[in-house]
């Protein structure tokens, strides 16, 4: 059996890699500072087709496997958390929402808050909560 990345994988993840260290990373702690929701990089992934990793080709996807999914969002999550789980929710080919997977790192990130008061937990659960919206919203 062949461990090894396909050239097309590697493809994906050396401009992953080179959008993450060029353009997300350096605003990733200025967003988790502000609270706010990074439109410019999730539009920049949206430009590059990244969300249609898993979608078929004939259905304008890159008919890539969750393998390449799950390394991308790796990446992701590296460069910049929030960029990272907001990437990590988004419908699959089937329909089916990651939500689990999204709330379980968004609860996993912000009980990890040195200060994690319910002001402090309230706080980003809106965002939460914000975030939600607009996602449903661009997945509807």
């Amino acid at each position: 059996m062949d461990f090894d990345l396909t050239e097309d994988q590697k493809m994906i993840l050396d401009l992953v890699d080179e959008v993450s260290e060029k353009e997300i990373a350096p605003v990733a702690d200025e967003i988790a500072q502000r609270g706010e929701f990074p439109r410019k990089n999730i539009e920049k992934l949206a430009s590059l087709d990244l969300f249609g990793i898993t979608i078929p080709k004939e259905y304008g996807g890159l008919g890539m496997d969750y393998l390449t999914w799950a390394l991308v969002a790796e990446r992701l999550s590296r460069a910049c958390a929030t960029t990272g789980l907001i990437f990590n929710f988004k419908p699959n080919w089937n329909g089916v929402l990651l939500l689990s997977t999204f709330i379980t790192n968004f609860l996993a990130v912000v009980t990890k808050f040195p200060n994690s008061e319910s002001t402090h937990f309230s706080k980003y659960l809106s965002s939460f909560i914000s975030t939600l919206y607009i996602a449903f919203s661009l997945f509807s």
